[in-house]
């Protein structure tokens, strides 16, 4: 790919990042804007909680070009992906503040790959060979993770990798606004409610006044909303939920 034109694929990237959003996923454009600029066979997003061992938010896959598939249940997928982590053959625990892009041979031989069991018995019948991984910190033990992979050939380079970690803070910020969104859309009708008269600037004896209500009440529900956001104050609350709605 001539200068040019990777720097438009870049751009592009950038962009796809910038489009409206589900409330539970990434916005879908930025797959396939990242399959022109890497070129890879399957991508997708999986979101980690490495301390309850689960994932937070369903996988969002694509294969460019096709439907999207699976060779197992999503239950054995993901045990293989924890059995992945908590084996000698997984990449090395990153700190939850740092992010970072690694390939199935940063930290191990091909040899070591082949032997790992999430190659075994996941990428290799997939026809998977290479793995391009970029993890992003998601809060406390939790990873939100981009994962490129390739057939037998070409490997992914190191200006691949470069390209993915100049991107990071657009598909970050995509990403974090992914939470806000997903935030929002988890209050109650009674809760936004409330949270358009704290937008009005009520005060919490005028709202329960509104409300047919105690003042104790509306103290409750603005603990709720703010627990459900991740803050603790009004205009904090306020400035995400008007953030989410302008995003």
């Amino acid at each position: 790919m001539d200068g040019g034109r990777h720097v438009r694929a870049l751009r592009s990237v950038a962009l796809a990042c910038q489009e409206a959003s589900t409330a539970t996923l990434m916005p879908e454009p930025i797959l396939p804007a990242l399959c022109d600029l890497i070129g890879f066979d399957s991508a997708g997003f999986l979101w980690m909680d490495l301390a309850r061992e689960l994932d937070y938010l369903p996988p969002q896959d694509l294969v460019p070009g096709g439907d999207d598939f699976r060779i197992m249940s999503l239950e054995d997928e993901n045990a293989l992906w924890w059995e992945h982590h908590n084996s000698l053959c997984c990449q090395p625990r990153v700190p939850d503040d740092v992010p970072s892009v690694l390939t199935e041979t940063d930290t191990k031989s091909v040899r070591q790959w082949h032997a790992c069991s999430l190659y075994v018995n996941l990428f290799k019948p997939g026809g998977d060979e290479h793995l391009l991984i970029l993890r992003i910190p998601g809060g406390p033990g939790r990873t939100f993770r981009v994962l490129c992979w390739r057939g037998p050939g070409k490997a992914f380079t190191e200006r691949d990798k470069t390209d993915l970690f100049l991107l990071k803070p657009h598909i970050e910020a995509a990403y974090r606004r992914g939470q806000r969104m997903r935030a929002v859309s988890e209050l109650t009708p009674r809760q936004r409610q409330l949270l358009a008269l704290v937008a009005q600037g009520f005060t919490n004896y005028q709202i329960a006044r509104r409300l047919g209500v105690e003042e104790g009440t509306i103290r409750a529900h603005l603990y709720q909303i703010y627990s459900r956001l991740g803050v603790s104050s009004r205009t904090a609350a306020v400035t995400r939920s008007l953030i989410t709605v302008e995003d």
